[in-house]
């Protein structure tokens, strides 16, 4: 296929614009996984331990009082325990008595390592190599269980509170609790016959306290007189301060007597409302004599519990949401083309994925455009004028180059991957065989089988993984077209989110 030369100087700015994204890309990749190309800030390593990460994963952050001081190289098992393996810059001052623990940014993710400085005793700087005991800070999915221990606990009260309304009603609620209080009746007045008889045994100690009393009262009659005299005074006294007070003590003799009259009331109210509770009448009636609340409160209870359950469960699995922003580019060596590809992957999960790309056409589509111009010429003959009409019909085919999308649904079963949707535009299916611990990837491709030109398009190719999110392609393009037929080889990026939240947070600022 022959090029004009305004194209090839086209192809070659493309070229170069590629392969400068392409090193801007490596680079980011090498920041991403820390390799010093230059002199970086002095670094300690220290190791944490912990019953479970929670989430911790390589290059989370490291941060301490909100601060990102380091990365977390590696996370590994040691003796059944979780250990990360963090690079702390050494100006950070780590103490070997500050407590560590793990953090989120958000209800979603974002998780990291957090230190939290002791300042209540002093401590050595910690060393190269220095261990330390992480703690787990209770998260979404703690409380939601703690939550559920506690209407577990609530449903057990609601049934002691069933029982001891059982009980009540039991003794005051039927003809044996009535035959109970009878029995109490009979009972006390037993013993106050008793107490009768008992004052009758004893007569002749009744005697000798009477006489005791009649001489008491002899000499009460003696010093009567005198005693007398002084009531008399104090009596006066009384009628003068009661003159002197009278409307006042009128006053609180009527508010005793609305006292005892709103006593009365509550009194009363208290009865009506004990009949009421045991006829099973109002809430607590209800909640006595009716199983009924009891069965509706622990249906409430056991929903609430439900709904947490299902809340844990769905913030769960979007806690456990993955996203990748990759690029890739292939060298199309037999039509000197080079095609790009960017891709965003969501991952909902570790056995399957969404998979989104937008590429460039390097072959374009052709599309042929039809026109007809029709004219009219006038024409004597004999004295009359005759027109004669003609059609110019016109053919011209243009090849378009538009972009190309992919939207895929991909689900892993072991080692292989099998992909469904749109590919390049058009619908398709590909698989993917994973091996070497996901290092080695072969993949094929099938897509667009209703084009009229050309047979449908196979793609075969590998993928290695070099280092971190830098990747190696290579294979085989348009098998079955040989037209087009060309082998490819290239070279991709696949970012994390935390990979670009951590080269976003390398940008410097200007001190903004």
């Amino acid at each position: 296929m022959e090029r004009t030369p305004k194209e090839r100087l086209l192809a070659f700015k493309v070229g170069v614009f590629a392969v400068i994204g392409i090193l801007v890309l490596i680079y980011m990749s090498i920041r991403v996984g820390e390799i010093p190309l230059t002199e970086t800030e002095d670094r300690i390593t220290v190791f944490v331990t912990f019953d479970s990460v929670g989430g911790l994963e390589d290059k989370s952050e490291v941060r301490m009082a909100g601060v990102v001081v380091g990365r977390v190289m590696r996370v590994f098992l040691r003796n059944g325990k979780a250990v990360a393996e963090a690079s702390v810059v050494r100006s950070a001052q780590l103490r070997t008595n500050a407590r560590v623990r793990i953090s989120s940014t958000s209800m979603i993710g974002g998780v990291y390592l957090e230190f939290i400085p002791n300042t209540t005793e002093s401590a050595d700087v910690a060393r190269d190599g220095a261990s330390f005991i992480g703690e787990m800070t209770p998260g979404f999915t703690e409380i939601a269980v703690n939550t559920t221990d506690l209407m577990n606990k609530l449903s057990l009260i609601a049934d002691d509170i069933k029982a001891v309304s059982g009980s009540v009603k039991n003794v005051v609620g039927n003809e044996d609790g009535e035959e109970r209080l009878r029995a109490m009746i009979e009972k006390l007045s037993n013993t106050l016959a008793n107490i009768s008889e008992t004052f009758a045994q004893n007569r002749s100690e009744v005697d000798r306290t009477v006489a005791a009393l009649r001489e008491f009262a002899e000499t009460l009659r003696d010093v009567a007189p005198k005693i007398i005299s002084k009531v008399e005074a104090l009596t006066t006294n009384a009628n003068s301060i009661v003159s002197s007070n009278r409307e006042e003590i009128r006053e609180m003799v009527k508010n005793l007597r609305t006292a005892s009259e709103r006593l009365n009331l509550v009194l009363d109210n208290v009865q009506g409302i004990t009949a009421d509770v045991k006829a099973g009448k109002g809430t607590i009636g209800k909640l006595v004599a009716d199983d009924t609340v009891h069965e509706e409160l622990t249906k409430t209870l056991t929903g609430f519990r439900e709904t947490m359950a299902s809340a844990k469960e769905y913030l769960g699995k979007m806690g456990g949401i993955k996203a990748y922003l990759g690029y890739r580019g292939e060298a199309l060596i037999d039509e000197s083309e080079f095609k790009n590809y960017l891709t965003i992957r969501v991952q909902p999960q570790d056995d399957r994925y969404f998979l989104l790309e937008i590429a460039n056409d390097p072959y374009g589509k052709k599309r042929t455009y039809t026109s007809d111009k029709y004219t009219e010429t006038a024409i004597e003959e004999g004295g009359c004028i005759r027109l004669i009409r003609t059609n110019e019909h016109t053919e011209k085919t243009k090849t378009e180059e538009k972009p190309l999308f992919s939207l895929q649904y991909a689900r892993r079963f072991g080692p292989l991957t099998l992909r469904g949707g749109l590919i390049e535009s058009e619908g398709g299916v590909a698989g993917d065989l994973d091996l070497l611990d996901d290092k080695l990837t072969f993949t094929f491709e099938a897509f667009d089988f209703d084009d009229d030109d050309y047979d449908p398009h196979l793609k075969f190719g590998g993928r290695f993984d070099v280092y971190k999110a830098i990747y190696l392609t290579a294979g085989v393009d348009e098998i079955l077209n040989e037209d087009r037929r060309s082998f490819y080889a290239g070279v991709g990026i696949l970012f994390r989110e935390d990979d670009i939240k951590y080269l976003f947070g390398q940008i410097p600022t200007g001190g903004f």
